[in-house]
């Protein structure tokens, strides 16, 4: 008997530990990152920009990797103003004037109206965090990983736009 008792103590704490894992539906969503940085495939319509992406909600910045003649070009976005800078050359414009930075904006604003809660709806799907919610350029869905909070997806179906991130780092 004095043998039997630890194998069934042990048994039972090996239960409980199972017990204790991942399972269920998440109470709330996780934190997003404050400031992250990371690669990003945007589809407008039938085409495809890869850039890279980083992110505070006091500005951000997006450098083109291809198509080959946007690889010289940085979008950075401050407050309303956006600052294009090609080869060198740089000029600022309102944001809201450049219907190519859409996706910028689209980021800019999803994530700031996500961070804030504000007029966003939350739900879980099983395998990620949607927020759905409405920018100045249309209605968005934003997709976050349930376990690091990273960002996955952002989408809004009026500009038929999608951008898909990878490579994530929260700075």
């Amino acid at each position: 008997m004095k043998r039997m008792l630890p194998a069934v103590l042990c048994g039972v704490l090996i239960l409980c530990l199972c017990a204790c894992g991942k399972g269920g539906t998440p109470g709330h969503p996780p934190s997003f990152p404050e400031r992250f940085s990371a690669d990003a495939a945007v589809r407008i319509g039938e085409y495809t920009i890869l850039s890279h992406v980083r992110w505070a909600q006091d500005d951000m910045a997006v450098t083109f990797q291809s198509p080959e003649a946007l690889q010289k070009l940085t979008l950075t976005i401050s407050g309303g103003t956006c600052s294009v800078a090609y080869d060198g050359l740089s000029l600022n414009l309102d944001v809201g004037s450049i219907p190519q930075a859409s996706f910028a904006r689209l980021i800019d604003q999803a994530m700031i109206r996500c961070v804030s809660g504000a007029d966003v709806e939350t739900s879980f799907t099983g395998t990620e965090w949607v927020y759905r919610g409405e920018t100045g350029i249309g209605a968005f869905e934003l997709a976050q990983d349930p376990d690091s909070g990273a960002l996955k997806r952002v989408s809004c179906p009026d500009a038929e736009l999608t951008i898909d991130f990878s490579n994530i780092q929260a700075e």
